[in-house]
């Protein structure tokens, strides 16, 4: 309801125009009900002119002259569509020409009508996973309208129409496909728009968009085997320290048109972790008992997943020792003599059993000093022992020679050698051949050399020149 008047005229002559307005909201239209009336003065005036334009248009338009009382004039509707927003104005003007041929008497205004909610708005939008359902609730302003919900991926691409037809609310799938546009990325612009209906009349569009994620299950996948390279957890019943070399061969593959951009290893024992990268790993084992080895795989988009860790055990193993090796001259039996006629070497070893597998030889290499070949003897008794406490091997020894010995112990990885020497027999003293050397406590066996097998005690001091 509403209204407006001109100005007065002589005694206070105006003219008035008021109004009430009724919408369509599915038309889209205003009907404005309109009176046209006059008031104030005398009873009556002279009135020649008189005109009333709505919206552009003369609805009443006189040049005749007629007594004017005061009262209503004219009255009629009219009906107005609104733009596609839901708006319109309109201008409305009154002329009149009272006791004489001139307008006297004029006023306009300009009447916005309320505007008439046309398209549909968003409500509340769930869902934000590329796979999953996005549901939109509409706010609709008119229970007749009917939607159609489209979507778009990146602000530069094409709408694809998703669901027709729908009332308030409209739910759809994001088709996983979207991922191959993002191979790099973990998420997504995704636009929306709600196109509204009135039948098969097109009403409007409203727009809005979400960030939508790559989901969990594009992870890559990823396994891993573990083998020796040297194949001697096989033989053993373990990986071998520091001889094993442990082989970690990684399968990754990338999803939904992603890449794998990283592959990582990571090896602990005892509290302590290694990490390596790449799909082919070698690792030495420095250290014995249980390691655990997990692999994660990366892809372009960020996303990681880590295989089921695998645990494999490390035997400890040293290499073989030797603890004592001494030789000494005996009879053939054995017995101690300084003359005897035979060298009896007393050794002490250790090897590592790894699991009562490895493998152990021991040899006895000997030869004179004034010679440079030695002779070889392989001690099976002690084959496969890993611990040896006063091994003994006797061989026939020249009384007047002294002898280089050597004892090797050799496993299935390593070979120590240490060596000691055997004295010819004892003697008070000995000449060398042509007296051109001596020797005290054994025979002597070198030219130009004085040779002792005895300690010597200097009671005046012991001169070196």
């Amino acid at each position: 309801m509403g209204s407006f008047s001109t100005n007065a005229y002589g005694e206070g002559r105006y003219y008035t125009f008021t109004y009430s307005t009724s919408q369509d909201q599915v038309k889209n239209t205003t009907t404005l009900n309109w009176t046209l009336s006059c008031a104030g003065g005398v009873s009556w005036y002279a009135e020649r002119t008189l005109i009333l334009t709505i919206d552009g248009s003369n609805v009443v338009s006189k040049t005749d002259r007629v007594a004017r009382y005061a009262g209503n004039i004219a009255s009629g509707s009219k009906t107005f569509t609104h733009d596609a927003n839901g708006n319109k104005s309109i201008s409305v003007k009154i002329q009149a020409a009272v006791e004489t041929s001139s307008i006297t008497c004029s006023g306009s205004s300009t009447i916005t009508f309320p505007q008439i909610k046309r398209k549909s708005t968003f409500g509340t939008v769930s869902g934000n996973t590329i796979g999953g359902t996005v549901t939109i609730n509409i706010n609709r302003n008119n229970s007749s309208f009917t939607h159609s919900l489209w979507y778009k991926v990146k602000e530069n691409g094409s709408w694809v129409e998703a669901v027709k037809n729908v009332a308030t609310s409209g739910s759809f799938t994001l088709p996983m496909s979207i991922c191959s546009s993002i191979p790099n990325d973990n998420s997504v612009y995704i636009g929306l728009c709600i196109q509204t209906f009135n039948g098969s009349t097109e009403i409007g569009n409203s727009y809005s968009s979400i960030t939508a994620y790559v989901p969990l299950s594009a992870a890559p996948t990823v396994s891993f085997a573990l083998s020796d390279n040297k194949g001697y957890s096989s033989t053993y019943g373990g990986y071998v320290q520091n001889n094993s070399e442990l082989h970690i061969a990684t399968t990754a593959t990338a999803n939904n048109s992603a890449t794998i951009k990283t592959i990582t290893v990571k090896a602990t024992i005892s509290g302590t972790t290694y990490t390596y990268y790449g799909s082919s790993v070698n690792i030495s084992l420095p250290t014995s008992g249980t390691w655990t080895i997990s692999v994660s795989a990366t892809d372009s988009r960020g996303k990681s997943t880590t295989a089921a860790s695998q645990s494999i055990t490390v035997l400890a193993y040293s290499n073989p020792t030797i603890t004592a090796l001494s030789a000494r001259r005996t009879d053939s039996s054995g017995n101690a003599t300084s003359n005897g006629s035979y060298l009896q070497v007393i050794f002490s070893a250790t090897a590592t059993s790894l699991n009562s597998k490895n493998t152990t030889t021991f040899q006895i290499k000997y030869k004179k000093k004034s010679v440079s070949s030695y002779t070889s003897a392989t001690l099976s008794s002690y084959q496969n022992k890993y611990s040896v406490s006063g091994g003994s091997y006797i061989f026939q020894a020249e009384t007047s020679s002294g002898y280089d010995i050597q004892l090797v112990v050799t496993d299935k990885f390593k070979t120590v050698i240490s060596q000691t020497t055997g004295n010819s027999v004892s003697k008070v003293f000995s000449f060398f051949k042509n007296g051109l050397g001596i020797a005290f406590g054994k025979v002597a066996e070198a030219e130009a050399i004085a040779e002792f097998d005895w300690k010597i005690k200097a009671n005046k001091g012991l001169t070196v020149v």
